[in-house]
Order: structure tokens, then sequence, then C-alpha cells
């Protein structure tokens, strides 16, 4: 398990480093160019490691299963030789995963326009550069990008910066009017530009995600039937498989309704509460993640007092506090969100009623907003953090 989790620390040690140094560099100093080579390799190591993180961590369930249902077993099933040989197809699967695509990338006619809309080199902004139809390149992010559970689908599937200024001269006209009809309900652009493999795409995320709820609550189910698994850490878990079923179906059942039935309005209030669901379960998975690192540090450090630490009323507690928590940070930003005005423009470049597409057709300044955004977004470093130094 240790070596493993070894393995995925050196891994995310590899995949922040990648990205924040030349971000605090830029910030500092005020440079904002990046050499076309440096931001290939960039992002290539990024997402490389990323999907070697991925893959470490689903050796590393096999390795929990293992313990705990073959106890007797998990030192001739999981030798030295063994788990040597799985880190090292963890390594080489992610690189050779990722390098198949960005050969791919990197071969593409970059022309015109070469600002990259991101902090770092995201194959997203990217691939909206180059000079080429690059739609089956981005329904392969796509679908990587959903196998990995991530939110990082925005970055896909936003339209073409010539679209994009066309709907920030329509949001200026709009707040000129000022006294303009305010907006009741929303459109939702979705997957719009790959209407040609919609088919593809929804099959194979309606399966994605269906997965991943029977997943979860299979989870769910077998941490409260099995008395073995009734421990701080299974309870931690159970919470976190609850937050993660709350999160994506906040989102991925109207992204379904809308492809199927091809219509993408949504109302004021709906889009509102999706957004909010969606953050605060985020945000309460992030802070899920902070407490099963203090639960595994107790386990370690303190293995004779680990029971009476953790009890089932503080575990209790915690678990109440991490709910609690989360629906506060959020909710305290989300009326600031809630109060803006909205008028002109109501096309939401997302599948989803995410707070960045949403802000952009408020009429009013929203600099502050955004700032905290960027902010918090940052702030989703400290689970992991935390999590480096308690494990270390």
């Amino acid at each position: 398990m240790y070596f493993f989790l070894v393995n995925f620390s050196v891994a995310e040690i590899f995949s922040t480093s990648t990205e924040v140094p030349k971000l605090l560099t830029n910030v500092l100093w005020g440079k904002t160019t990046v050499c076309f080579a440096c931001c290939m390799a960039q992002g290539f190591l990024l997402f490389a490691v990323g999907c070697v993180e991925f893959i470490i961590l689903t050796v590393m369930s096999f390795d929990r299963y293992v313990a705990i249902c073959k106890p007797l077993r998990y030192k001739t099933i999981l030798t030295n030789e063994v788990c040597l040989h799985l880190a090292s197809l963890a390594w080489i699967g992610g690189f050779a995963i990722i390098f198949s695509q960005s050969v791919v990338v990197w071969t593409y006619p970059y022309c015109g326009d070469n600002v990259v809309d991101h902090f770092f080199c995201d194959v997203g902004p990217v691939l909206k550069l180059a000079c080429t139809d690059t739609s089956l390149m981005e329904l392969v992010g796509l679908i990587y990008a959903a196998t990995f559970m991530q939110h990082d689908l925005r970055n896909m599937c936003k339209c073409k910066q010539g679209k994009q200024c066309g709907k920030r001269e329509k949001r200026e006209k709009g707040k000129e009017m000022g006294n303009g009809t305010l907006v009741t309900e929303f459109i939702l652009l979705g997957f719009s530009e790959i209407h040609d493999l919609k088919t593809i795409f929804f099959t194979t995320l309606l399966s994605m995600y269906l997965l991943s709820v029977i997943g979860h609550s299979l989870i769910i189910v077998v941490v409260f039937s099995e008395p073995k698994l009734h421990t701080p850490m299974y309870f931690f878990l159970v919470n976190f498989s609850v937050a993660e079923i709350c999160s994506t179906t906040a989102e991925m059942p109207k992204m379904f309704f809308n492809m199927a039935t091809g219509k993408r309005t949504i109302c004021f209030v709906c889009c509102m509460a999706q957004g909010f669901l969606v953050f605060t379960m985020g945000c309460v998975e992030f802070i899920i993640l902070m407490v099963m690192s203090f639960d595994r540090y107790v386990a370690i450090c303190k293995l004779l007092r680990y029971k009476t630490i953790l009890t089932n009323e503080v575990c209790l507690h915690l678990s109440l506090r991490t709910w609690l928590g989360g629906f506060v940070i959020i909710f305290s930003q989300s009326v600031v969100v809630w109060t803006y005005p909205y008028c002109g423009d109501n096309v939401i470049d997302h599948f989803f009623c995410d707070v960045g597409p949403v802000l952009k057709l408020a009429c009013a300044e929203t600099s502050l907003m955004e700032l905290i955004r960027h902010e918090i977004q940052f702030g989703s470093f400290v689970p992991i953090i935390t999590q480096q130094a308690f494990w270390i």
C-alpha cells in the first residue's frame, strides 16, 4: 500500500511542479509568454502524470480489495515483484496513453491567434488555436475527461474565439442599455460542435455516468452491510460516495435530456440551483478528503489511540461539519451570483450552469467575484497538500 502511495506522491509532486512554478513566474514578473515546445511539453507532462495518478489509484483500490477480502493470501498475491510490475505499468501506461494523443496535438498547424485562455497549456484552449478541424481530438479528450470524472470538460466544449467575441459585444451592449429585459431562462450550448458524433458521445457518457452511480452505490451498500467495514475510514468513504453521486446527478441528467430532446433551455432558478449544488458537493468532497487524510494520519502515527481519538461521536461531528461547511462556503458566494442582474445575452457556453460562463452574462461588475472564484480553485490544492503532509 505505502509503496503505491510513494508513487502517487511522486506523481503529484511532478504534476504540481509542471504548472505552478510557471504560473508563479508569470504572476511575479508579469511575463505571460511560453515557447511552443515548452507549452506542448507542459501539457503533455501534466496530463501524463495525471493519468499515472488515476492508474495508481486503481491499483491501490485493488491492493485494498486483496487486503480486506483475501488477507491470508495478501503477501503471496502482492509480492514485491508484482508491486514493482504494477507500478511500472502505471507509469508506462499513463505516459503511453497521453503520448498517443499528444502527437496529434503537436502535429496540428497553429496560425493566427496565439493567446491561450488559461494559466497553463491545457489541451482545450490550445486546440482552439489550431488551424484545422479538431472535433475528433476534442471528442477523445472529452471521453478521457469523463472517464477520469474531471470537471475540466468545460475547456473542451467552449465555442471558438470569434463566437466568444460576438457574445462579449452583445453583453457590453446589454450593459449599456441598463434598463434591458432581465433574463428568465438560459440556453445551454452543451456539445453543439460534435453534432455528428452525438449518438456515440451520448452513449459513452451515459454508460460512464451509470457506472459511476452504480459503483458508488455499491460502496455504500457494502460498507453498511459488512460489520468489518464499520470503521471511520469507510464511514468517510460513504460520505464521499454520497457527495459524488449528488454532484454528478446534479449536472449529468439535464445534459442527457438536452442531448436527447434537443431542448437547451433551463429556467433561471433551476440554473442557479444546479450551479450551487454542483459546487457545494465539490467543496464537501475536498473537505472529506482532508478529514480522510487526518484519519490515516491517526491510524498510522497514533495507532494505539486510534479508537479513542476517532470515536463514533467524533466521526459523526466531523461528517456533519463537512457537509455544513461545504454548503456555507458555497452559499456565501452563490448569494452574490444570484443577486446579479442578467440582461441581454442568455447563452451559457457550457453543458451545465458553471459559475464562470454565468458570470460573463451578468450586467454588472464581476471582477471581485471572479477573483474569489479563482482563489477558491487554487484553494482546492489544500486537501492535496494536506494529504501529502499527513502521509509523509
